[in-house]
């Protein structure tokens, strides 16, 4: 509620169309009171006037208030549907680095295991390349 008197436009339409209206009542009212028809009980025609705009500037203004709401929950909506775009691709990086760790450990196990096996067998210089090769892999992975 405090929003839509913020607004300096909806207030200045909601001045303008009270102002329009009490011209309006005033004009009816001078002429209903110069009137001379007997059928009509001109009295009763300004103060129908008078609801009626009532009426209106209560729908004018209920329907103001529920399009500023609308406006400021598609701005919200908005905001986190972005904030929600920014979390799936940040979940998305950290799902891509995970699998990367999970590659990087099984090919260190393997390498690990083919050097154990390598010292076993007395090929130390294979063995050597080996390390080689993984310290390569080791220095090219970004974790």
């Amino acid at each position: 509620m405090k929003r839509l008197f913020q607004n300096k436009k909806v207030l200045l339409l909601f001045v303008i169309v009270m102002l329009s209206q009490a011209v309006f009542i005033t004009i009816i009212t001078r002429f209903a009171r110069t009137a001379d028809y007997d059928s009509i009980n001109w009295y009763w025609i300004p103060v129908i006037f008078v609801i009626l705009c009532g009426i209106a500037d209560v729908i004018l203004f209920l329907s103001a208030v529920q399009m500023q709401e609308r406006k400021i929950s598609e701005q919200k909506n908005l905001l986190m549907n972005q904030e929600l775009e920014e979390q799936l691709r940040h979940y998305d990086a950290i799902i891509e680095h995970l699998e990367k760790t999970s590659r990087f450990r099984h090919d260190f196990r393997n390498y690990m295991q083919t050097i154990y096996v390598l010292i076993d067998r007395g090929e130390y210089q294979e063995a050597g390349e080996l390390i080689d090769t993984l310290n390569e892999k080791i220095s090219e992975v970004e974790l």
